[in-house]
């Protein structure tokens, strides 16, 4: 399609959108809305046993902190409006770098989102974070991804992410059966499975079981390799390899310890997920602490580039195939409209790197990687908006929109401060001199700082509305 016509097409669509966008706003803000497609279908919610009104322990006593403890909670910021995005050099209500993804689902598996009421159906893709409610029905498994660590859940099991940001994954197990796989733990980062009977802190990477029983006032705790904390009312309990403990009557730490069981069927099928993971040959080319990388392997090639570097190539797609195009948007706070491609590697180059267009085709080209775990750094989706005037949308309120490319900054459509800023955009490309921003960040990016088309704008099918 020739600029013209895509002018002409996107001045159309403009006038429709405008009034869409308009009266969006004018509305209370959605908790987790579709911008293009329907929600999934409505699921039944789990039994009331399970829903997440528990108190739980913690190092202070229960209740302390809301469920579990893990001290103050991010508060998610107000949605931006359609002119732009909330943001100012103070870093403190910046949204989370890390999410959970919804990995893998086999069976019935129900998601709440926060803030609503409804339970609707799990989707592959789907982005979780802080006060979701996860349900895995009867002869169900559910797999979140949370990059250094994953979280695989088992027949008739109620979960919530109680605080998941950039170094700390803290959950809840109400019922069920919960499996930890914990493959690397950065300085200052922790891992805490809290239940009914206490909170449990992960202190080394290794593999652990967590089954609590909502009838009989019970939670056992299996460490397969690792060490760990338990907490509560009581004395402090160390639990290492090959051991289980079993914590009764309430949150007072009254504990049996024994050596760990052999694995079942469920903790067979954990192993061999694991193994999947562990042995991802896109780790070569990109932090395995990207989520959904290892998705990669089966779905696409690597090649090297004088311009890009390593750079991966779906192999699964069609000719006229073009990024963010085959799946969603959905809103979710705090950061907004969030992309949930239908793909099943879609979840990685969504969410981390840029698509770059060469030879007729797309490829996706990661952050830098110097081939050791690396910290990672989630977005809702890297794209550029556009607007009456075409150049980059500073903030949410366009009626089209353009994958990011190569070295070109992202503009969060939510609130961030300078720090935020700059680590979404140095973990997921690469700038001769990033700071050369401060300036036009520091002035609110008044007087036209950054107003351009993107490159992938006239590449095929990179404008999309």
């Amino acid at each position: 399609m020739t600029t013209l016509k895509r002018f002409t097409l996107a001045t159309l669509i403009f006038t429709v959108w405008s009034f869409t966008a308009m009266t969006a706003v004018a509305q209370d803000e959605p908790a987790d809305q579709p911008m293009e497609t329907p929600m999934p279908q409505q699921a039944p919610p789990p039994p009331d046993g399970a829903q997440s009104n528990q108190q739980y322990p913690g190092p202070g006593g229960p209740g302390n902190g809301g469920p579990g403890y893990g001290g103050p909670q991010r508060q998610g910021p107000r949605r931006p409006d359609a002119q732009g995005q909330d943001q100012n050099d103070d870093d403190n209500n910046d949204a989370p770098g890390r999410v959970a993804r919804l990995q893998f689902m086999n069976g019935s598996v129900s998601i709440q989102p926060h803030g609503t009421d409804d339970w609707v159906e799990g989707a592959i893709n789907r982005p979780l974070t802080n006060a979701d409610n996860i349900w895995a029905d009867k002869n169900s498994r559910v797999e979140l991804n949370l990059g250094t660590g994953l979280l695989r859940m088992g027949a008739e099991s109620s979960l919530t992410l109680t605080n998941v940001n950039d170094n700390t994954a803290q959950v809840s197990l109400h019922q069920g059966t919960l499996n930890a796989h914990i493959r690397h733990l950065f300085d200052g980062e922790t891992y805490e499975i809290d239940t009914p009977n206490q909170a449990f802190t992960i202190l080394k990477p290794g593999d652990y079981r967590f089954d609590v029983d909502p009838n009989g006032d019970a939670t056992m705790v299996t460490v397969w390799r690792g060490e760990g904390e338990a907490t509560g009312e009581g004395q402090a309990v160390r639990v290492k390899a090959h051991t289980q403990a079993r914590f009764t009557n309430g949150d007072s730490m009254t504990v049996k310890m024994n050596s760990a069981p052999d694995p079942d069927n469920f903790d067979e099928w954990c192993e061999s997920r694991d193994r999947r993971v562990d042995s991802s040959r896109s780790s070569q080319y990109v932090s395995p602490d990207v989520i959904g990388s290892e998705d990669l392997d089966d779905h696409g090639t690597w090649r090297e580039t004088p311009e890009y570097g390593n750079v991966w190539m779906p192999n699964d797609v069609g000719a006229d195939w073009a990024p963010y195009t085959n799946g969603n948007w959905i809103y979710q706070d705090p950061w907004g409209w969030t992309w949930q491609d239908y793909a099943p590697w879609g979840f990685a180059p969504f969410h981390y790197g840029r698509w770059v267009s060469f030879g007729g085709s797309w490829g996706w080209a990661p952050g830098p990687y110097y081939g050791y775990w690396g910290r990672s750094f989630y977005a809702p989706a890297l794209v550029s908006w556009y607007g009456g005037g075409f150049g980059f949308g500073i903030g949410f309120g366009g009626f089209g929109w353009c994958p990011l490319g190569f070295g070109e900054p992202f503009f969060p459509w939510y609130h961030y401060g300078w720090g935020y800023f700059r680590g979404i955009n140095i973990y997921n490309s690469r700038f001769n001199n990033f700071e050369r921003f401060h300036a036009g960040f520091n002035n609110g990016w008044r007087g036209g700082n950054w107003q351009r088309t993107s490159v992938n704008f006239n590449a095929r099918g990179g404008f999309h509305a």
